[in-house]
C-alpha cells in the first residue's frame, strides 16, 4: 500500500493489489468496501494484533500495520468489515485538521458537548477505569493489558453509558455538524453493482427498522455493535421517538440481542402512561 501524507491525496490513497493499483476513497473506508483486512498475525507477543501491546503515536503510523498487505478485492465491489479501514480515516482527520486524532477528539466533540467521562485509550488504565474482565472455568478473572492505539477510530475510545446517550443526541438534534451532514452519515452506502451491502452499513453506522412493544410499533434505528478485549457495547438512536440507549459490559462478548429494544419499550410505556 502506497500512502500519501498530503490532504488532497488522502481520499484517494492508493492501494496496490497485485501488479495494479486501485483508489481507496474515504468513504470507501468508512462504509468497509475498500478491502482492507481486519486483525492479523504479527511477530510479535502476542500473536494476534487485536491483543495490542504496542503503543503508536498518531493514525498514520497504525497504517504501517497494513501497508503491506494487498487488498481483498477491488475497492467498492465488496463488503468486508475491518477495523483497520478507519484507521484510514483518523489519518485523514489528522492530516486536513493538523492535529492528533486524540487532541481532534477532544476539542472538537468532547469538550463542546461537555462529555466528562469520555477519552481516548492511552493503553494505561486509569484508577477509575472500571476492571476488564474474562470468563475462565467458570470463573471471572481481569483480562491482560492491552493497548487500543492500534485501532482508536474503531475500538479505542472509552466512555460511559451517560457520555455515548449525549454523543446520540447529535443525530437526532445535531449542534457538532450539520443535519446534512447527519443524514449522510446515515444514508446507506450502496457496492460498485448497485446492490446494498449486506448490513445496511452507511458511514459508521448500521441503519434499519426495528419493532417495539410487540410489533405495535415500527420505527427507524441507527446502531452499531463494539467489542473490546473484555468489554462490549451496544449504542442504539432511535430518531423518530427522540430516544438514545447505550448499553455496556466490563466482561468478554455478551449476548445483547434484544436489549436496547427492550429498554426503549421500558420507556414507551412509562411516556405512553404519563
Amino acid at each position: 500500500m502506497v500512502y500519501n501524507a498530503g490532504w488532497r491525496d488522502l481520499p484517494d490513497t492508493t492501494f496496490r493489489i497485485g501488479s495494479s493499483s486501485k483508489a481507496v476513497t474515504t468513504r470507501q473506508a468508512m462504509n468497509h468496501t475498500a478491502g482492507v483486512r481486519d486483525y492479523g498475525i504479527c511477530l510479535c507477543f502476542p500473536i494476534w494484533e487485536y491483543y495490542n501491546r504496542s503503543y503508536y503515536e498518531t493514525q498514520r503510523e497504525t497504517l504501517g500495520i497494513v501497508e503491506g498487505s494487498d487488498l481483498l478485492f477491488v475497492p467498492g465491489e465488496r463488503f468486508f468489515y475491518t477495523s483497520y479501514g478507519y484507521n484510514i480515516t483518523g489519518a485523514v482527520i489528522e492530516s486536513v485538521t493538523g492535529k492528533g486524532f486524540n487532541d481532534y477528539l477532544k476539542d472538537s466533540v468532547f469538550v463542546p458537548l461537555g462529555l466528562d467521562g469520555i477519552r481516548v485509550d492511552s493503553g494505561t488504565p486509569r484508577a477509575t477505569d472500571a476492571v476488564f474482565y474474562e470468563l475462565a472455568n467458570g470463573r471471572f478473572k481481569p483480562v491482560f493489558q492491552v493497548d487500543n492505539s492500534n485501532k482508536l477510530p474503531s475500538g479505542g475510545i472509552l466512555a460511559t453509558p451517560s457520555d455515548l446517550v449525549r454523543l446520540g443526541q447529535q443525530m437526532i438534534a445535531p449542534t457538532l455538524f450539520s443535519s446534512d451532514t447527519r443524514d449522510q452519515l446515515v444514508r446507506r452506502q450502496f457496492l460498485a453493482d448497485g446492490e446494498p451491502n449486506p448490513q445496511g452499513y452507511a458511514l459508521g453506522w448500521r441503519t434499519g427498522e426495528t419493532q417495539l412493544l410487540r410489533g405495535t410499533i415500527t420505527t427507524p434505528v441507527y446502531h452499531h455493535h463494539g467489542v473490546a478485549y473484555g468489554a462490549v457495547s451496544h449504542f442504539s438512536v432511535y430518531p423518530q421517538i427522540g430516544m438514545v440507549v447505550s448499553v455496556m459490559m466490563n466482561k468478554n462478548q455478551g449476548d445483547f440481542d434484544g436489549v436496547p429494544a427492550q429498554l426503549v419499550d421500558l420507556f414507551v410505556t412509562g411516556l405512553q402512561s404519563d
